[in-house]
Protein backbone atom coordinates (compact mmCIF):
# COMPACT_ATOMS: atom_id res chain seq x y z
CA UNK A 1 0.00 0.00 0.00
CA UNK A 2 1.47 3.51 -1.33
CA UNK A 3 1.69 6.16 1.44
CA UNK A 4 1.18 9.63 1.13
CA UNK A 5 2.39 12.32 3.47
CA UNK A 6 0.70 16.20 3.45
CA UNK A 7 2.76 18.81 5.63
CA UNK A 8 0.84 21.82 6.85
CA UNK A 9 2.34 25.09 4.75
CA UNK A 10 0.84 28.57 4.73
CA UNK A 11 0.52 29.89 1.30
CA UNK A 12 2.85 32.97 1.60
CA UNK A 13 5.19 30.35 2.47
CA UNK A 14 5.38 27.48 -0.26
CA UNK A 15 7.60 29.38 -1.89
CA UNK A 16 10.28 29.14 0.13
CA UNK A 17 9.54 26.00 1.21
CA UNK A 18 8.91 24.08 -2.12
CA UNK A 19 12.73 22.99 -2.83
CA UNK A 20 12.00 20.70 1.10
CA UNK A 21 8.48 19.32 -0.10
CA UNK A 22 10.32 18.39 -3.60
CA UNK A 23 13.72 16.69 -2.07
CA UNK A 24 11.42 14.85 0.62
CA UNK A 25 8.79 13.99 -1.97
CA UNK A 26 6.42 15.56 0.86
CA UNK A 27 2.79 16.59 -0.53
CA UNK A 28 2.05 19.82 0.70
CA UNK A 29 -1.60 20.67 2.56
CA UNK A 30 -1.41 24.53 1.87
CA UNK A 31 -3.42 27.11 3.51
CA UNK A 32 -4.78 30.12 1.71
CA UNK A 33 -5.72 32.87 4.39
CA UNK A 34 -8.42 35.63 3.08
CA UNK A 35 -5.60 38.00 2.20
CA UNK A 36 -4.07 35.04 0.51
CA UNK A 37 -7.27 34.47 -1.01
CA UNK A 38 -7.61 38.28 -2.18
CA UNK A 39 -3.64 38.37 -3.64
CA UNK A 40 -3.95 35.71 -6.30
CA UNK A 41 -3.31 36.31 -9.38
CA UNK A 42 -4.24 34.25 -12.26
CA UNK A 43 -2.15 31.68 -12.97
CA UNK A 44 -0.02 31.13 -10.17
CA UNK A 45 -1.98 28.77 -8.42
CA UNK A 46 -1.70 26.72 -11.71
CA UNK A 47 1.83 26.91 -12.21
CA UNK A 48 2.02 25.76 -8.69
CA UNK A 49 0.15 22.60 -9.27
CA UNK A 50 2.55 21.87 -12.26
CA UNK A 51 5.39 22.01 -10.83
CA UNK A 52 3.81 19.60 -8.03
CA UNK A 53 2.31 17.45 -10.44
CA UNK A 54 5.68 17.43 -12.48
CA UNK A 55 7.26 15.90 -9.34
CA UNK A 56 4.26 13.27 -8.89
CA UNK A 57 3.40 14.99 -5.79
CA UNK A 58 -0.25 16.20 -5.04
CA UNK A 59 -1.66 19.16 -2.70
CA UNK A 60 -4.71 19.84 -0.59
CA UNK A 61 -5.93 23.79 0.18
CA UNK A 62 -7.25 24.61 3.08
CA UNK A 63 -9.17 28.27 3.06
CA UNK A 64 -11.37 29.98 5.09
CA UNK A 65 -15.00 29.28 4.74
CA UNK A 66 -16.36 33.11 4.94
CA UNK A 67 -13.39 34.49 2.26
CA UNK A 68 -13.92 31.29 -0.48
CA UNK A 69 -15.56 34.07 -2.34
CA UNK A 70 -13.19 36.53 -4.18
CA UNK A 71 -16.02 39.05 -3.82
CA UNK A 72 -16.16 38.85 -0.03
CA UNK A 73 -16.90 42.03 1.83
CA UNK A 74 -15.00 41.16 5.05
CA UNK A 75 -11.97 43.37 4.34
CA UNK A 76 -14.37 46.33 3.12
CA UNK A 77 -16.07 46.19 6.74
CA UNK A 78 -12.86 45.69 8.74
CA UNK A 79 -11.80 49.08 7.23
CA UNK A 80 -15.57 50.58 7.09
CA UNK A 81 -17.08 48.94 10.55
CA UNK A 82 -19.91 51.17 9.94
CA UNK A 83 -20.93 49.53 6.97
CA UNK A 84 -22.12 46.62 9.04
CA UNK A 85 -24.87 49.02 11.20
CA UNK A 86 -26.02 49.90 7.75
CA UNK A 87 -26.00 46.28 6.67
CA UNK A 88 -28.05 45.49 10.21
CA UNK A 89 -30.95 47.99 9.45
CA UNK A 90 -31.36 46.17 5.80
CA UNK A 91 -31.29 42.70 7.11
CA UNK A 92 -33.50 43.64 9.81
CA UNK A 93 -35.76 45.20 7.22
CA UNK A 94 -35.77 41.79 5.32
CA UNK A 95 -36.31 39.59 8.50
CA UNK A 96 -39.18 42.06 9.52
CA UNK A 97 -40.61 41.54 5.81
CA UNK A 98 -40.41 37.37 5.90
CA UNK A 99 -42.17 37.72 9.59
CA UNK A 100 -44.76 39.16 8.12
CA UNK A 101 -45.48 37.06 5.44
CA UNK A 102 -44.98 34.08 8.33
CA UNK A 103 -47.17 35.44 11.25
CA UNK A 104 -48.62 39.37 11.95
CA UNK A 105 -47.11 41.24 14.61
CA UNK A 106 -49.09 43.37 16.27
CA UNK A 107 -48.63 47.12 16.42
CA UNK A 108 -46.34 46.95 19.44
CA UNK A 109 -44.48 44.03 18.00
CA UNK A 110 -43.79 45.58 14.99
CA UNK A 111 -42.13 48.32 16.64
CA UNK A 112 -40.22 46.20 18.70
CA UNK A 113 -38.48 44.42 16.15
CA UNK A 114 -38.00 47.51 14.71
CA UNK A 115 -36.40 49.28 17.04
CA UNK A 116 -34.76 45.63 18.44
CA UNK A 117 -33.88 44.07 15.13
CA UNK A 118 -31.10 46.22 14.17
CA UNK A 119 -29.13 45.71 16.99
CA UNK A 120 -28.94 42.14 17.72
CA UNK A 121 -28.22 41.62 13.80
CA UNK A 122 -25.41 44.20 13.67
CA UNK A 123 -23.86 42.41 17.09
CA UNK A 124 -24.14 39.36 15.04
CA UNK A 125 -22.30 40.79 12.24
CA UNK A 126 -19.58 42.22 14.82
CA UNK A 127 -19.31 38.87 16.46
CA UNK A 128 -18.98 37.14 12.89
CA UNK A 129 -16.46 39.06 11.71
CA UNK A 130 -14.57 40.20 14.98
CA UNK A 131 -15.29 43.98 14.92
CA UNK A 132 -15.27 46.29 17.88
CA UNK A 133 -18.45 46.58 19.72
Amino acid sequence: MSKRVFAHVPYAQIGQHLPFFLKRRLNPEIFLSGDALEALRPGELTALAAQLNGAGLSCTIHAPFMDLNPGSFEPILREQPTIADRLSRIMAKRRLANTLLISSLTHQERQDAEQQWPDDILSRIRRLFSLPH
